[in-house]
């Protein structure tokens, strides 16, 4: 069972992201009046991200991803621009919406500012790096902000008075299944050396774990969004 899952590493997780993604739109309803439509519409971006590396990976001969390859894009450079960089300023900006106390936005408005400059910086002077690896800049300041961005909101639900009912607030199941996924899956990134076919033992570690991590994450959000109550005020 885990080498079949191992093989088939794609399309596992395609199945919880999209299990994830119809939650979303199924309860989306639900949750129109709150901040946690935010994070309904990054699932919807994820959707997105994960069709176009799909589309790069499996359907080249199709007139718009003929295109699209024109311009030398490559699955790791789509990637790199839309998952490692679009994926923590929009996660930022979600938190941003439902971080009240006033130090904490602060401090994750001007790391999440500074993210953003410092990695289209990097990617306009290092294009050359685009396509072929994950920068560890990408990865390590992004982690920085993911990482930020949900200890700010435990400890804001450590201040407050009267503690709410966590498994009626979205916001915490985001936070876990962020946080855990972001902690396993990063020290991942600093061995890509060794993710190549010489080493299939890596290779294939790599994938189980990112698999799992993936499973987590897509069902811990699919979970909330099924338990959780709509709270307009805090998410």
């Amino acid at each position: 069972m885990l080498k079949y899952l191992t093989t088939h590493f794609n399309f596992v997780v395609y199945f919880f992201e999209v299990l994830a993604i119809l939650t979303a739109i199924f309860t989306f309803k639900k949750f129109k009046n709150t901040k946690t439509k935010l994070f309904i519409y990054y699932l919807f971006y994820v959707g997105f991200v994960e069709l176009g590396a799909a589309a790069i990976t499996y359907f080249k001969s199709n007139i718009l991803i003929e295109f699209l390859l024109k311009t030398g894009i490559k699955v790791i450079g789509w990637f790199n621009i839309f998952w490692l960089i679009g994926s923590v300023i929009f996660i930022s900006i979600y938190y941003l919406n439902i971080l009240k106390v006033r130090l904490f936005k602060l401090i994750l408005t001007w790391l999440s500012i500074s993210f953003t400059i410092t990695s289209i910086s990097y990617l306009l002077f290092n294009l050359s790096d685009l396509n072929t690896v994950h920068p560890y800049l990408y990865l390590f300041f992004g982690a920085v902000v993911i990482f930020t961005s949900c200890v700010l909101y435990f400890l804001e639900l450590l201040q407050l008075d009267n503690l709410i009912k966590l498994t009626d607030h979205f916001p915490f199941y985001a936070s876990i299944a962020l946080f855990l996924w972001w902690l396993v899956t990063s020290p991942l990134f600093f061995y890509e050396i060794y993710n190549n076919e010489s080493d299939w033992d890596f290779v294939n570690l790599k994938r189980r774990v990112f698999l799992f991590a993936n499973i987590f994450m897509y069902t811990c959000f699919a979970i909330g969004l099924i338990l959780s109550k709509p709270q307009p005020k805090n998410g």
